[in-house]
């Protein structure tokens, strides 16, 4: 096991035995009652507060109040999180974790990794994630291949998605907005004794507008398509066994520019062809669970698959006009906890985790089917004392066929100091194997070295004692060794060590029962580890947000957000301008079974670029009508 840094993890024990006292048992069962249930810290669900893991959790009521189309909408509202979209809705988007590759971020809904095995670089795209039937959003941040394996370097993104409550409830919404843009969706869901479920379909299109920006670029909309089915069942058996599952299929076509050159003189000419892709990505999960011991000895036994295929369509493409990527991926896991609670002020947790999995790669780039296998042993101990303070610990040992074994480590610790001061802080490594598109493909590096993070936070929370609201400030660092980046001089990827580094501060107020405020702040500093120390790329020193909702009454709302980016490089050492977005929403329930929302996005029509040469949409006008 590698050596742990002890600055951040000594430095808070220090602070919390040094304190005078400890909160009363009341106390504690007052702090932030309306806290979120996390799982992504661990394998087990706990609350934020008992975490000393980085954790922004966005819940169903937010979601519905942010009225956001996409995932990456609202993480752009999370401290330390970066985004950038070529071209707007639908087209390619990456999320970056503080400084790290958008490759080093891993999704997971509803207990499924969801990473594109089908990509050159292994990311997950976040252009047709959309926010529909979601539940909660919980980002982890810092490096986390403890538990989650390879890739997950810069953080975790958890999405849990609706359950069927008690009863019938069957929900359907329209809207309309700019761009000819449409979307229907459809929601059956409910639960009846020992039975719950929950089916969803929706459709968006829209005409779009074009996605480059440059004199030469084709000036036509591109257009964007996305249809999507959802199951979510489950049933319990008796009290001590239960089986539950989801399938999840997404369908999507995306038009878009690229540069055009004459094949002769190899010039830059006027693109007009038309360019479109399509993806089509499934997911499916089956669980059972065995709870023993009056709930003491909890087991879960899981089966998932998930696949990926992307299809490209470029008449005078670079590599032809027609490329086609697909991956998927099986994989089963066994968990067990056991929970030893009779110790005195002591509750301990024991969690161990076996994994196997099989993963085959068909990119463009590698004229046969890839396949590796992989499995994993995984071990965890979690400990309170008094509701005071929280303690994992966490081990990780990863069996590879291709790569190298490995073994990564995460601990978290989390303590209250006084009743309303909060202390954290968190230490761990990650990895990710190079893909075999990297080792194999057009660009094929077979000499490169598997990619690994070092990194740690600490940070000081307080809680407010007169309203429900917090303010958390955090230092964070992390190194990331042998990142895997493409050299455009040698056309081949290399190795390179990067770094970042920086502050967050995250607050949250419910002012009073009608108004919610959240905000988010974030100054980062990267290095690209080259001779000449750059910026890394599309990552902003300075972000902020804010967001706000007011009740004016039981039936209307406002919603308002505002988001400012600064500064940042982009490829070919150009400067992107910094830039304030503004956007603002609202909802009226008529009568209990509709409601009318409408919104503005860009409300002051700023021109900005998140990526350079690709527009970003203007001033955009939305309307929806729901019934339930």
């Amino acid at each position: 096991m590698p050596r742990l840094r002890h600055t951040p993890i000594a430095l808070l024990l220090s602070a919390i035995f040094s304190s005078q006292s400890f909160a009363t048992e009341a106390q504690v069962e007052n702090r932030n009652k309306e806290d979120d249930i996390v799982i992504s810290a661990s394998r087990v669900e706990s609350k934020r507060i008992e975490s000393g893991s980085s954790i922004t959790v966005f819940d169903a009521q937010y979601l519905k109040e942010n009225q956001a189309r996409t995932v990456a909408e609202l993480l752009q509202d999370v401290p330390g999180v970066s985004v950038a979209s070529n071209g707007g809705l639908g087209k390619k988007t990456s999320v970056f974790i503080r400084g790290a590759s958008s490759s080093n971020t891993v999704v997971i809904i509803d207990g499924v990794k969801v990473t594109d095995q089908s990509s050159a670089a292994g990311g997950f795209d976040f252009a047709h994630l959309m926010t529909d039937n979601i539940e909660r959003i919980e980002v982890l941040r810092g490096s986390q291949s403890a538990l989650w394996g390879s890739d997950a370097m810069g953080g975790v993104i958890n999405i849990i998605t609706k359950k069927g409550k008690a009863g019938f409830h069957p929900t359907a919404t329209i809207e309309i907005g700019t761009n000819h843009y449409h979307k229907e969706s459809i929601n059956l869901s409910g639960a009846k004794n020992n039975s719950h479920y929950s089916l969803s379909a929706s459709n968006l299109e829209t005409d779009g507008r074009s996605t480059k920006n440059g004199e030469l670029d084709d000036p036509d909309d591109d257009g964007y398509k996305n249809q999507n089915v959802m199951l979510k069942a489950g049933h319990q058996f008796n009290d001590i066994f239960s089986l539950d599952g989801v399938m999840n299929y997404t369908r999507t076509e995306s038009e878009y520019d690229t540069d055009a050159y004459d094949p002769v003189t190899y010039q830059q000419i006027q693109n007009i062809v038309d360019n479109h892709s399509k993806v089509r990505q499934r997911l499916v999960k089956i669980n059972s669970h065995l709870n023993l011991l009056d709930n003491q000895w909890k087991n879960r036994l899981s089966l998932a698959y998930a696949d990926s295929v992307s299809e490209n369509y470029e008449a005078n493409g670079y590599y032809g006009p027609y490329t086609k990527n697909s991956g998927d991926n099986i994989k089963a896991d066994l968990q067990s906890d056991y929970f030893l609670n009779n110790r005195g002020d002591f509750n301990h947790r024991f969690t161990v985790v076996v994994e196997t999995e099989k993963s085959t790669y068909q990119p463009w780039s590698v004229i046969e089917e890839q396949e590796m296998r992989s499995s994993a042993a995984i071990a965890e101990y979690g400990v309170d004392w008094s509701k005071t303070i929280f303690l994992t610990a966490s081990l990780r040992r990863d069996f590879n066929s291709d790569f190298d074994n490995t073994t990564t480590h995460k601990i978290a610790l989390t303590g209250w100091a006084t009743e309303g001061i909060r202390l954290h802080a968190s230490q761990g490594s990650g990895v990710k194997n190079p893909t075999f598109s990297q080792l194999f493909g057009s660009y094929a590096t077979p000499d490169l070295n598997p990619e690994s993070s070092d990194s740690w936070d600490a940070g000081i929370e307080y809680n407010f004692e007169n309203i429900n609201g917090y303010i958390d400030l955090t230092y964070f660092d992390a190194n990331y060794n042998d990142a895997i980046r493409y050299d455009f001089n040698t056309y081949s990827y290399v190795n390179q060590d990067e770094k970042s580094n920086g502050i967050e501060v995250s607050t949250f107020f419910k002012v009073t029962q009608a108004l919610r405020v959240n905000a988010a702040y974030t100054y980062m500093e990267t290095e690209d580890g080259t001779a000449d120390h750059n910026e890394l790329l599309r990552r902003p020193k300075h972000a902020a947000s804010l967001n706000s909702n007011y009740k004016y009454t039981e039936k209307l709302s406002a919603n308002i957000g505002v988001r400012y980016i600064g500064e940042r490089l982009d490829y070919g050492n150009i400067d992107l301008d910094d830039y304030t977005v503004i956007n603002i929403g609202a909802a009226y329930q008529i009568n209990k079974h509709i409601a009318v929302s409408a919104r503005l996005e860009n409300a002051f029509d700023k021109e900005y670029e998140e990526v350079s040469g690709y527009n970003t949409d203007p001033l955009s006008a939305y309307l929806g009508i729901s019934f339930k």
